[in-house]
């Protein structure tokens, strides 16, 4: 009884295996330029351009972090006051910060139509923000 179901087994495994190896050239070779064109031709830049942007804005807005340390530094050499004043202003531009980090962590890919605006949104909230910043950088 063993040895029946073992050799069942084993005839049933076979020919799993010989069917599922059973493709035309032509099929292989169809494959095979299907491959080839989406490495050579990528079928949408829309993902490209998201983790492109992505990237570059992570990039960003983690300097933006390093520059809030070092305005943090200067600024606690100041007089209590004016510390005081240029701390919020800091904070503010931190929280700034951190929100277009989180939106741009948060968005999921649901179109072209709605990438384009919400690219356009990042980038000029990433735009005041360093306008912002450079002038506070000036001040201190």
């Amino acid at each position: 009884m063993k040895t029946t179901i073992n050799f069942l087994l084993s005839i049933m495994f076979t020919t799993v295996v010989a069917l599922s190896g059973c493709n035309s050239p032509a099929k292989k070779a169809e494959a095979t330029d299907i491959n080839l064109a989406d490495t050579l031709h990528p079928k949408d830049t829309y993902d490209t351009d998201i983790l492109t942007f992505r990237n570059d804005a992570g990039t960003r807005l983690a300097k933006n972090e390093e520059s809030f340390l070092e305005l943090k530094s200067r600024v606690a050499k100041l007089n209590k006051e004016t510390r005081e004043s240029y701390q919020k202003k800091i904070a503010d531009l931190e929280q700034k910060n951190a929100e277009l980090k989180r939106k741009l962590n948060e968005y999921k890919a649901e179109g072209k139509e709605k990438w384009e605006p919400f690219k356009s949104e990042i980038k000029q909230g990433m735009n005041e923000l360093d306008s912002l910043k450079k002038e506070l950088q000036s001040k201190i």
